[in-house]
């Protein structure tokens, strides 16, 4: 971990030489266990074994305007509570929401709930004005006889309803009236991955180039979309989709 933000700097420092400085950001991804604490979301803080490594990296956020990348998969916290109403709190569909006793603010889905910790942990460090992007969410569309919660009709209404919350630009509780910049995981399945079946499974299409379901990105007429090459993700931008 100590090499992390040398091995950033020596990229910035390549850039900056060959006159990129400023037009390529560089920053690394960061999983939600960074946080030592993320209910409600109002309390989100970082894990103190982390304080030096996290301040250092948020410097250099803030010094070269490069955003704090996320992985946010309401999916696992599901896996971790099983609960019916936990289901649709995560999958941004009807529910009672979640009240943040802190701000009073209820929470309507788990997307925003984990997005807004993040926020949380970057104010209480002063580093509030850093953007925040979600390199990594998504949801599988089957797995193992044991697996909870992978199925076509879940991964569908997750995928597609958070790219209609993305669309319209409500954005979060704590950041509302833009929408975070937020990558879907996966454009295809990584089906030689290993693990449990859930990991090859989060693709919208497979690898024989299928369409496994249908998030409304292929025939929409109101999408610009841009190819240049294939990979694991897309990108939902302000309104737009960008596959790269």
């Amino acid at each position: 971990m100590n090499k992390l933000l040398p091995a950033m700097q020596n990229v910035q420092n390549a850039l900056n030489d060959a006159s990129l400085g400023g037009k390529i950001k560089v920053s690394t991804v960061h999983p939600m266990g960074v946080l030592k604490k993320s209910e409600p979301p109002s309390s989100g803080s970082f894990d103190p074994s982390y304080g030096d490594l996290m301040k250092g990296l948020l410097e250099f956020n803030s010094a070269t305007g490069s955003p704090f990348a996320i992985n946010p998969y309401p999916y696992f916290a599901y896996r971790s509570d099983t609960r019916p109403e936990t289901l649709v709190f995560c999958l941004f569909q009807p529910n009672a929401g979640r009240l943040d006793g802190n701000t009073k603010i209820k929470y309507m889905n788990m997307f925003d709930a984990r997005v807004d910790a993040v926020y949380s942990a970057l104010n209480s460090m002063g580093f509030k004005n850093v953007e925040i992007v979600v390199a990594e969410t998504g949801w599988p569309f089957k797995g193992d006889d044991n697996d909870v919660g992978p199925s076509i009709e879940n991964a569908q209404a997750y995928n597609g309803n958070l790219i209609a919350h993305l669309r319209s630009m409500v954005g979060t509780p704590l950041m509302p009236g833009k929408s975070v910049d937020t990558f879907l995981f996966a454009l295809y399945d990584g089906d030689s991955k290993p693990g449990p079946g859930s990991e090859r499974s989060f693709g919208l299409y497979k690898t024989d180039l299928t369409m496994v379901y249908d998030v409304g990105l292929s025939t929409s007429s109101q999408v610009r979309t841009k190819f240049t090459c294939i990979s694991l993700v897309f990108r939902v931008f302000n309104s737009q989709v960008f596959y790269s």
